[in-house]
């Protein structure tokens, strides 16, 4: 990743990067191998980091990608959107928190209860 453009927000917070990410022979990548390159080559973290375009020409081996990168958390929420697709994966979230709570204790094993049994009789 090669990052071509930065500039800072004052007023948002946030820095717009303009970076070139290479991809020859393979397809466009996703927003979050995007997402964890940039990461480590901005020296942010990824939470911090909302891609907004990945633009590939037809047939070249290589994508302009604009990302922001948000100060912290309370910015980011403040200058997005809240999109269906962020409040899918929220709710996803939220349910399997629930579940795992909710998740009962394995009952030990047929032959660990006669083996206890065992050993209550004495034998």
């Amino acid at each position: 990743m090669k990052i071509l453009n930065e500039t800072y927000s004052k007023l948002l917070h946030q820095k717009v990067i303009k970076a070139e990410v290479a991809h020859y022979g393979k397809s466009t990548p996703t927003k979050e191998n995007i997402k964890k390159e940039l990461a480590k080559t901005a020296n942010a973290k990824e939470e911090l980091i909302m891609i907004k375009q990945i633009k590939t020409d037809f047939g070249s081996g290589s994508s302009i990608v604009t990302a922001y990168v948000y100060d912290s958390k309370e910015d980011l929420k403040k200058s997005e959107p809240v999109t269906k697709h962020m409040k899918a994966q929220a709710k996803k979230a939220a349910e399997e928190a629930a579940k795992a709570a909710e998740a009962p204790k394995e009952e030990p094993k047929a032959e660990e209860k006669k083996e206890e049994i065992k050993e209550e009789n004495g034998g």
